[in-house]
């Protein structure tokens, strides 16, 4: 949360962290609700994919405001998929996403 705050206070982010439940086991889903502003259409998501300490999956600069045809590109009204890639930080050198804690610095 310190984290984010820095971002906030430099003007790289706004409002709060959207926090949710954990997931289950796959195939699993979770909903979160947000508020979108047309100053503020950028929606970025990332998310650790456990037990890897440091796998993630996310999207990023995903704009939700369609300018050119002044209307909300996602409004609720119609469902989105993104097609995820999963991402190795480097800080755990395990080969396997099941395998043993091994720290690394990057």
């Amino acid at each position: 949360d310190a984290e984010y705050a820095d971002l906030v206070s430099q003007g790289k982010a706004v409002g709060n962290p959207v926090k949710s439940r954990v997931l289950g086991e796959a195939p699993d889903t979770v909903d979160v609700e947000f508020t979108a502003t047309v100053e503020h259409t950028i929606l970025t998501v990332v998310t650790m994919m456990a037990p890897s300490p440091d796998w993630f999956i996310g999207i990023n600069n995903v704009d939700l405001y369609d300018a050119q045809q002044n209307k909300w590109a996602l409004d609720g009204s119609t469902e989105s998929t993104f097609d995820l890639v999963t991402y190795d930080a480097g800080t755990d050198c395990g080969e396997t996403f099941t395998a043993s804690d091994c720290t690394q610095d990057p």
